[in-house]
């Protein structure tokens, strides 16, 4: 059996699934959540309200953690594999020089970012991380959402102070010097910091070696400009490793959105999904390849997304 069929063998049994989570489902959402709503709608009516009340808001709240246990939470695992199956294919057939693993989410995002001084940030959430390697590079990538702690007398939120991807690249052989660039850096950073702009390019660094900064990461610089373009780009280099912080909108790995109504079995899905990784899976053929930065512009234009054309599973 090809992989091709493995796959779409594997995405039908997916599929029977969902729909089993689906029946039931159906069956007893009703259950779950309308005899709370009748229980606070009659205590409106009695003369025990504050009793029938309290009953109803703990009986919701048993439900709701019952609904995410039976369905939500296994419905998660069902997409994360119906992820890990297309990606799988779609790195054999396009990228086969490139190994990879899905491990899905809240895996390095925390300890990663917070090595490289990037950003701060209280909470540190992380979907649909994968790694790999090419060549002399490793990789990982994962979207992420970083949100800060905001309290006051009588509550703590948090809310939402970067959103989009991170990308970590680690080459044996390379070494560059200490350095943090950023397409849009802070008023503290260019009033107090050691902070330079490249006009040509259009970011602002500091590095520990200027010299060194210059030769070993110019390839970087087209990609700060042309990511620029769509949010804020943070990157951290030291050694052989660089972290880059990219703010986007990209649902990744979840456009279209999975939903326990629809089938797993829809092109939509991977279409998407090689749309997305063969933008991301670019930047490691820049620095793979060493592409110049001449290079790597023209083909930032030129590349056309020929996946999006591909029907097949």
């Amino acid at each position: 059996m090809n992989s091709s069929l493995k796959t779409l063998t594997k995405l039908q049994e997916l599929d029977v699934r969902r729909e089993e989570y689906k029946v039931k489902k159906d069956k007893w959402l009703l259950a779950y959540f309308l005899i709370p709503g009748l229980i606070v709608l009659a205590s409106a009516f009695t003369g025990v309200f504050p009793l029938m009340f309290g009953a109803g808001i703990i009986l919701g709240g048993i439900s709701r953690a019952l609904y995410k246990y039976n369905f939500k939470s296994p419905f998660r695992v069902l997409t994360e594999q119906v992820k890990e199956a297309l990606l799988g294919e779609f790195i054999k057939i396009y990228h086969p020089t490139i190994s990879h693993k899905y491990v899905g989410p809240d895996h390095l995002a925390k300890s990663i970012i917070r090595y490289s001084r990037l950003i701060s940030a209280d909470r540190y959430n992380e979907e649909d991380a994968i790694t790999g390697s090419k060549g002399n590079a490793e990789f990982y990538i994962s979207e992420i959402n970083l949100e800060e702690e905001r309290s006051d007398d009588d509550s703590t939120s948090y809310h939402s102070i970067f959103k989009g991807l991170l990308f970590k690249i680690k080459l044996k052989g390379r070494a560059f010097p200490k350095s943090q660039l950023y397409s849009q850096p802070n008023m503290f950073k260019r009033w107090f910091g050691d902070i330079r702009k490249n006009e040509e390019f259009g970011f602002w660094y500091e590095t520990e070696d200027e010299s060194k900064f210059q030769s070993e990461m110019q390839s970087l610089f087209p990609f700060i400009r042309h990511l620029a373009k769509k949010g804020e780009v943070r990157i951290a280099a030291l050694g052989d490793e660089v972290t880059i912080l990219m703010e986007s909108k990209m649902k990744f790995l979840d456009d279209p959105k999975f939903s326990i109504n629809k089938s797993f079995e829809d092109e939509d899905y991977y279409v998407k999904m090689s749309q997305q990784m063969n933008s991301l899976l670019y930047i490691i053929d820049s620095f793979t390849d060493e592409l110049t930065p001449l290079e790597i512009e023209e083909e930032l234009k030129l590349r056309v997304m020929e996946y999006a054309k591909k029907k097949e599973i």
